[in-house]
This record gives structure tokens, sequence and C-alpha cells, in this order.
């Protein structure tokens, strides 16, 4: 401990004769910092505070409904697409025609089958046709075989309460 007390002091008294020898520099140092706030202090004092009313936003689905004939979202709001995703949307609702009232339902594959990522996947069957498969190679062989039908597939590591692992394909 006295070691280190003999190296700080060593270092203040050489840091104090640096200070001492510099005079000018040491004025600057103190009267810089006090100079800046004072000005900071005098700008904010010029200026009228603006006060603005809270804005409050309509709270928005970021689920869609990816068929064709419906154009609401999955929580009943219209739906827009931007004429940015515009020809990706033709496409994926182009891609499986139901016979019974023409909308299109993509496949979304998923896996493990169980009542745990049945759950999970059971609000998007509106939506999607949903596949459920017990490994992740037969949801890859069936994603390769089915071509463009399928919208995605959703492999699920690990459904915990606090947190669910899974990854996109």
């Amino acid at each position: 401990m006295g070691q280190r007390w003999n190296k700080f002091a060593l270092l203040m008294w050489k840091n104090w004769m640096l200070q001492y020898r510099k005079p000018l520099q040491t004025v600057i140092e103190i009267l810089a910092p006090v100079l800046f706030s004072i000005l900071l202090v005098v700008i904010r004092s010029l200026v009228d505070p603006e006060s603005h009313d809270a804005v409050a936003y309509k709270p928005f689905c970021t689920i869609p409904n990816l068929t064709a004939a419906n154009t609401y979202n999955l929580c009943g709001e219209p739906q827009v697409v931007s004429s940015k995703y515009q020809s990706a949307f033709r496409r994926f609702t182009s891609l499986a025609e139901d016979a019974t009232n023409g909308t299109a339902k993509g496949m979304l594959l998923y896996t493990p089958q169980d009542e745990a990522s049945s759950a999970i996947m059971a609000p998007l069957n509106s939506s999607f046709e949903l596949v459920g498969f017990n490994s992740s190679t037969d949801m890859e062989t069936h994603f390769l075989a089915a071509g463009q039908a399928v919208f995605a597939g959703v492999e699920f590591y690990n459904l915990s309460k606090e947190n669910v692992d899974f990854a996109l394909r």
C-alpha cells in the first residue's frame, strides 16, 4: 500500500510542477469550462420554451393477411401494401388458389409438431396452411419439394415460458 501511495504522491507532485510552470495554460484549463457553461446558460435564457401537446399514435397491427381476396389484416383493419412490396405480395397471393373461395393460402411449415408449437402457430391458421413436422429434416425435405407454395419454415428450438428460441427457414 505504501508503494502505491508513494507513486500517487510523486505523480501529483509532477502534475503540480507542470501546472506551476505554465500559468497561462492552467488559467485556460480552469476558465474554459466555466466560460462555456456560462455561455450555455445565457443562450438557454434567451430562448423561449415552446410546449407541444402530447402525440398519441393509433395502435397498428403487424400481422398481414396474405390472401388475394382479403384486404384486411388479421386485426380487422384495412390492409395497405406499399408499392415497394406489391410485386412480392402479388407473387405470394397467386401461389395456391383455394378452390372454395378463391383465396390464396401459402404453406407455413413448423417443427417440432407438439402442443406448444401448435399453440404458437394457431393464430396464423387464417392466413396460412399450417403443416407441422416431427423433425427439421422432414420439414426441409417438404420445403424443397413444395417449391414456391411454401411461405416459410419455422424451427422451434426451445419453448420455455420465459424464452422461445426459433429460426425462420
